[in-house]
């Protein structure tokens, strides 16, 4: 099978099934998107041929409102902006809990129709439980990004996203110790590059001013 032949078939075969549950298809984005109160809950996946083929399934959130504040300061180009997520679900956490593999590797178009019957059965229903139906607050978000600013987290990559984002929520929840957040941000950032720290600045003068 071609990459093509792949990507087709996981939308022919996963679309309708993932309409029933919401989700609705964005086959030149390489993702399945369900509409939410605060944004998007996301099914996307990567594609790998390169002797071997592999499919890997990643599960993530968009909070329109912190996307919106850091694509303030951001460098994504505008065309791309509508593409950013806030969290990801931690998928080493989901493979050690659950013992469901992410990453399927196969050789046969039968061996990826299991793949799909896997991931309907049993990966999107643990992300369901684990992921989607745990964060659905702004709230929520606030307390993964900022509940330790020292201690690094999986959810959110790079640092300098975590920072800005974390001190974005937290403006936007209204938290009483904002000046207090935005401190511990910055120093755990105090060694990054000067454009991310001018960004970082920028979006801080936004949300104290």
């Amino acid at each position: 099978m071609t990459k093509k032949e792949i990507k087709n078939a996981i939308f022919d075969v996963l679309t309708p099934e993932l309409k029933k549950l919401g989700f609705k298809p964005q086959k030149g984005k390489d993702r399945f998107v369900r509409p939410t109160e605060f944004g998007a809950q996301n099914i996307s996946y990567h594609i790998v041929d390169f002797g071997h083929k592999e499919v890997t399934f990643f599960y993530s959130l968009r909070f329109e409102k912190i996307e919106e504040l850091w694509h303030k300061v951001s460098d994504v180009e505008p065309s791309f902006q509508d593409r950013s997520t806030t969290l990801h679900l931690i998928q080493d956490e989901l493979d050690k809990n659950e013992n469901i593999p992410h990453e399927y590797v196969f050789n046969t178009e039968e061996e990826l129709n299991g793949i799909f019957e896997l991931v309907l059965l049993q990966h999107i229903p643990v992300a369901q439980k684990m992921f989607f139906d745990k964060v659905a607050t702004l709230e929520d978000v606030d307390r993964i990004i900022n509940q330790d600013v020292t201690q690094e987290i999986l959810e959110v990559k790079p640092a300098d996203q975590r920072c800005m984002k974390g001190i974005g929520v937290a403006y936007l929840i209204n938290r009483d110790d904002l000046d207090e957040v935005i401190v511990a941000h910055q120093n755990q950032m105090a060694d990054a590059h000067t454009r991310v720290k001018t960004r970082i600045e920028n979006l801080i003068s936004i949300v104290t001013n």
